[in-house]
């Protein structure tokens, strides 16, 4: 942990988001309305964030991201000629560029206020990307006191909650952080507010589904109508939250979460010993449990006991590999092989074929479909000589079981059927969309990679999506882009320029691939082609600031008669040190 600040008591508390995440300390800040400063320190980087009655009121970064001027432009609440006269005129020190922007009517104070809260949000989500900060929380101290303006902001940490943990906890960090609940069922709270975290329809869905009836982790984001990796976020918020309680439920293991230990010390009293008093995990969800309200399964008929036992059946995802063996009994080696091929046409049926049934069965003729199966396929009624199948028959068994638990409930029915509908009711299906969402997912992650400048997590990362879809333009795009910028300013890079053509060609509308194909065709001393996608990219986002600069560099060079190359290597073999590319690869 840093040092304190220069004049600041000792913190009243320290830690790192390693042991307490980010997120918990935010909700523990919050529900005790706390007002002090959060100070967060990773290598380098020093943020401070100042809490009044538990909201974020102010923050101060050594980073120099999402300056006001900027945030203000990308929001339309001011134009480009408005932008560049307020920042000649902070460069005079003229005062705060908001200030600066409303003496000049450029803005009005509403205006002023909104940009203020959209540029804390940013710093603030920002914030989630460094999961193994230190932090140190002074209670009742104001570091930012003379920082700024003097608005009060004061804004809800619920949509930053939300949005920080969504975009930036990946599914190992997810696991880690659910799995003492993984076993207990979760029912929402009656009065519970979901909308402030400023969700959409697909997650107020998922949170009237927790309203109906209790589920577990994976039972809810089973039937979401959310990704999982999405689903999963919105239930991490919403038991840290407390927005939901726990369910007493016999058959599930006692979720094994500490209690909350007490709070950090107020101003005034003795400071505990440096990482010792750690803001601590939040609160678990309320232990006032009521009974369970869940509809039961439409019962089997008395002579038809169900054939599963144990508690509930888990689908299994893949179809095990089954190695190959000889049978000398024939009706054996038939039954065998009908097994296997029942398991391995699985993955691409829906549930209505893999009970074979039409998509207009009754709940009683799919009950009735069912228990006639179960009585074949289940694990523990293996004919002698198959025991090596067993693990075949509880793919197969459990596949059967889902199915008749979904297409015998109307609501879970209904959302399968939308499922089909939109080309994901088969595992196959399922896994291509999972496929598709981690790529993107890794895509995402190496971008925030680069931007940190850690270019070999971002090669990494960029790879694993460039793996998984190969033909994706814009993955091909940021792999060469990170390329690029491993090299240093005299290396030659006719092979990224090619790489970056070949991406543009396959993506010509977008910003990305038009602004680095021309980025690098300006390394490369090609002006007269740069400009070319360069205007492309400022067609694709009109805000692409960068864009727009180097259009305009080229222009007043072509105005003074300049040297504009339309290719080929710069003079004396110099790379040009004005605009984008002096601030890129200068040393």
């Amino acid at each position: 942990m840093a040092e304190p600040p220069s004049g600041a008591a000792p913190p009243t508390a320290t830690g790192s988001f390693g042991r307490t995440p980010l997120a918990h300390v935010l909700i523990y800040l919050h529900t005790r309305e706390m007002s002090g400063t959060l100070e967060v320190v990773e290598l380098e980087r020093r943020d401070q964030v100042y809490f009044q009655k538990g909201c974020p009121a102010k923050v101060r970064s050594t980073e120099l991201d999402d300056p006001l001027g900027r945030v203000l432009l990308e929001m339309g609440l001011i134009d480009e000629a408005a932008y560049t006269q307020s920042l000649e005129a902070l460069a005079q020190g003229q005062g705060l560029q908001g200030g600066i922007l409303v003496s000049m009517g450029a803005l009005d104070m509403p205006g002023l206020i909104r940009g203020l809260k959209e540029q804390l949000t940013r710093k603030l989500l920002k914030l989630f990307q460094l999961p193994t900060a230190s932090y140190a929380y002074y209670d009742g101290v104001n570091l930012l006191r003379g920082y700024g303006g003097d608005e009060v902001l004061r804004i809800d940490p619920f949509p930053i909650l939300y949005q920080g943990v969504r975009t930036s906890y990946d599914d190992p960090r997810l696991d880690a952080l659910l799995g003492p609940v993984g076993g207990q069922r979760l029912k929402l709270l009656e009065g519970a507010d979901v909308r402030r975290f400023g969700i959409g329809h697909d997650e107020i869905d998922l949170c009237a589904m927790l309203g109906d009836q209790p589920l577990t982790i994976e039972e809810a984001v089973r039937h979401s109508p959310l990704e999982r990796a999405h689903s999963r976020a919105l239930l991490y918020c919403l038991l840290i939250t407390k927005q939901v309680e726990f369910v007493h439920d016999p058959a599930a293991k006692q979720a094994s979460v500490p209690p909350p230990p007490p709070a950090p010390p107020r101003t005034g009293s003795s400071p505990p010993a440096p990482q010792r008093a750690a803001p601590p995990p939040p609160p678990t969800p309320s232990s006032k449990s009521p009974a369970p309200r869940s509809s039961p399964p439409p019962p089997p008929p008395p002579a038809e006991p169900p054939p599963a036992a144990g508690g509930p059946v888990v689908r299994k995802r893949s179809a095990p590999a089954i190695a190959k063996k000889d049978v000398a009994d024939p009706e054996l080696g038939a039954k065998r092989a009908e097994i296997i091929s029942r398991a391995e046409k699985i993955e691409n049926q829906s549930y209505f074929e893999i009970l074979g049934i039409g998509k207009e069965a009754s709940p009683d003729s799919i009950r009735d479909t069912y228990f006639k199966l179960a009585k074949v396929y289940h694990p523990d009624r293996a004919l002698a000589g198959l025991e090596d199948l067993k693990e075949t028959l509880e793919f197969i068994f459990s596949n059967l079981t889902e199915a008749y638990s979904t297409l015998t409930d109307k609501e879970k029915r209904n959302r399968y059927l939308s499922l089909l509908k939109e080309g994901g009711g088969t595992l196959a299906d399922q896994k291509k969309i999972q496929s598709v969402v981690e790529a993107a997912m890794n895509f995402q992650k190496a971008e925030v990679c680069f931007r940190r400048k850690d270019y070999a997590e971002a090669t990494r990362l960029c790879g694993l999506a460039v793996e998984a879809y190969p033909d994706d333009p814009e993955y091909q795009a940021l792999a060469a882009w990170i390329q690029m910028h491993t090299r240093g300013p005299m290396d030659k890079i006719a092979d990224i320029v090619e790489a970056l053509k070949r991406a543009q060609a396959g993506a010509k509308e977008s910003e990305k691939t038009n602004f680095y194909l021309a980025s690098a065709l300006k390394r490369a001393g090609m002006d007269q082609q740069a400009v070319i996608y360069f205007k492309r990219a400022s067609i694709a986002n009109p805000r692409n600031l960068d864009a727009l600069r180097e259009l305009r560099l080229y222009e007043m060079r072509k105005e003074k008669g300049g040297n504009v190359k339309g290719g080929g290597a710069r003079s004396k073999g110099k790379p040009d040190e004005g605009g984008l590319f002096g601030k890129l690869f200068k040393k």
